[in-house]
């Protein structure tokens, strides 16, 4: 996201920096995309049909997370 329009204004108290305050420009949007994730190498263990549509699952691995995601 990219702001644009904000202005610092300085604070009462000589200039100190615990003294500055910072207006936000007004109607900001942002548009934000989902992040490819790859899962691979998934085995699907045996199960007996029940009516439930639940499986367990084993193995694989995860590309695209970010940081410790």
């Amino acid at each position: 996201v990219t702001a644009s329009g904000a202005t610092l204004v300085n604070g009462s108290n000589g200039g100190l920096a615990s003294n500055y305050s910072i207006s936000n420009p007004m109607g900001l949007s942002a548009d934000i995309s989902a992040k490819a994730l790859t899962i691979s190498g998934m085995q699907a263990n045996g199960k007996v049909y029940d009516g439930n549509n639940l499986a367990s699952l084993s193995g694989g691995a995860l590309d695209g997370l970010v940081g410790s995601e």
